[in-house]
């Protein structure tokens, strides 16, 4: 840029062109200045940005991972028998995950139809209770499934009725809960995962079989 002022005699600069030059100077570095912060500005803004997808896409990462590793237990069948005046039931349970389970809480209930979903919301409170608790922590971490593994549970009196009993339950389901928990590289998980499940009995002639099994998305 060329500023051209008109020469006084004795090549004398007039104060008009030195005020002249100064505000176009003052223009150009104002400019300039407003340049180099806009871009600053810009510049963070993009680099706020890219920051927050890269820390989305390795706390997507770390979720699949942890997904992938933990173990997942549900409920794979029920077997029933009769006898000796009494229905009897065993619960098969597989972990399908690839680590082993840090601590295992299963209850269940035979109940009627309309209180299933009361029975597992409570045995799933208690599994929590007995995670967290100091006094009940020994017997719920002495429980664990091994990966890729079935196991039974036979012992649960509640899920037992007699003939007599059954009779007397409208449309009989064996509602419960699984409550467990998992480290992953070492660290245990504060909250522990819940698995809700029902089956739907139907008893005719002192024989009962398992309709169906539904079970909630392991947590």
């Amino acid at each position: 840029m060329q500023i051209f002022c008109k020469k006084r005699r004795y090549a004398i600069v007039s104060d008009t062109c030195h005020k002249k030059y100064e505000r176009v100077i003052w223009t150009v570095n104002l400019a300039l200045t407003i340049i180099i912060v806009t871009s600053a500005v810009l510049g963070a803004i993009y680099a706020k940005k890219t920051f927050n997808e890269t820390k989305d896409q390795v706390r997507l990462a770390k979720k699949t991972y942890f997904a992938d590793q933990r173990p997942w237990i549900v409920l794979s069948s029920i077997n029933p028998s009769s006898d000796n005046g009494k229905f009897s039931f065993t619960l098969v349970f597989k972990n399908s995950g690839k680590t082993p389970s840090i601590g295992l809480y299963i209850g269940a209930k035979t109940v009627p139809s309309a209180q299933w979903k009361a029975a597992a919301d409570t045995f799933c409170e208690e599994g929590k209770k007995r995670a967290s608790r100091p006094e009940s922590q020994d017997d719920y971490l002495l429980l664990a499934s091994i990966p890729q593994s079935n196991f039974e549970v036979s012992d649960n009196g509640d899920i037992h009725v007699s003939f007599d009993e059954a009779d007397g339950i409208s449309d009989p389901h064996i509602a419960g809960c699984i409550v467990y928990g998992d480290r992953i590289e070492g660290e245990k998980k504060d909250a522990p995962h819940e698995t809700k499940f029902v089956a739907r009995l139907i008893i005719k002639d002192h024989v009962v079989s398992v309709d169906r099994i539904l079970i909630s998305h392991p947590d």
